[in-house]
Order: structure tokens, then sequence, then C-alpha cells
């Protein structure tokens, strides 16, 4: 039998004070999971925001709602999520998606799906241990690895909303976020 989570998705908008306080509310209803969106111009930094969350909760499930590998390099990803995951104690989930209305403010276009699959291997690649030679075409690795040890198997959920992004997820990802 599969076991009902819940959730929040909030943007990181509120002072730290408040934010934190929040968290603590979260946790306490019962949910499960809190999620923030990764939303550049238009929030406060995602993962300074659960970082907090995670010294401020000790069991809430921590993740994007979502990045891309477009304003974050899949290497930055990886280590800012394996951070996380070490100091929340092994809550961290990394949400990643091809990115919407937030990339237009940079002057960028959704990542091609072909490159999300690339970021998530490579995400996974770098928490294995392994060196990492990829090229994509927003993004490139060359014999990158990660310097210090992480937990391989931080769940990946992919944000789709299209057949073929469910399909991606379905080949590459613990879970999905739907739109």
């Amino acid at each position: 039998m599969t076991q009902l989570r819940s959730g929040v998705a909030l943007q990181p908008v509120d002072d730290p004070a408040t934010f934190t306080a929040m968290t603590r509310e979260i946790e306490d209803l019962g949910f499960d999971n809190l999620w923030l969106t990764d939303s550049s111009l238009h929030a406060r930094n995602c993962y300074a925001y659960m970082t907090l969350a995670a010294l401020s909760s000790s069991r809430l499930m921590l993740g994007t709602a979502v990045t891309n590998p477009l304003t974050r390099h899949p290497a930055i990803t990886a280590s800012a999520v394996a951070t996380l995951d070490e100091i929340s104690g092994g809550r961290a989930i990394l949400g990643i998606g091809a990115g919407d209305r937030p990339l237009l403010a940079l002057g960028l276009k959704p990542s091609p799906l072909v490159e999300l699959e690339k970021a998530i291997k490579a995400v996974r690649a770098l928490w294995s241990g392994m060196d990492v030679d990829l090229e994509a075409g927003s993004f490139s690795l060359k014999d990158a690895h990660m310097r210090f040890k992480t937990r391989p198997d931080i769940p990946v959920f992919v944000s789709a909303s299209g057949p073929r992004t469910l399909e991606l997820a379905d080949r590459v990802a613990d879970g999905v976020i739907l739109l």
C-alpha cells in the first residue's frame, strides 16, 4: 500500500523570521514536505531558505519546486542539494524542471528535454562520486567530481505537465511534480 504524503509549496518571499515560524507551523501541522520555488528574481534564494527550514525543523523533507539547469548549473545544483542533505540529516529532495516564467526575465527559454535529462544524469553521477565529462547545449562538465562525500540516492522529482516530460520523469526520476 502506498503511503500518502502531504506537503506545502511556498515562494520564499517572507523575511527570515516569518519564514522560520511558518516552517515550524507547517511541521507542527503534520505536513511531510516543504517545497520552495527557485524563482531567480521573484523571491529570496531558495537554498538559503531551505537551510533555514532544515535548522528549524526535524522531519520535513525539503525540496526545490523547482530549479532548472539554465539558471543553476547542474554541478552547482548537485553541490547545493548535497549540502542541504547533509545539514538536514538526509531530508533533501531535488525538484527540477525545464524552467518557465522566471527565465523570461533573464532572456532565457526553457531547457530542451534532452538537456534536462543530461542535467539529472550529471547530478546523480556527481552524487555517486563519479568523474563526469559531459557536453550539453547550455552547460558542460570536464573531469568534474564532488570533493566531499554525498548521499548518492537523494530523491529527484521532475516537474512535468506534458506527455514527453512525464515520460522523461518515468525514466530518470523518483517522482513527479505535476503542474
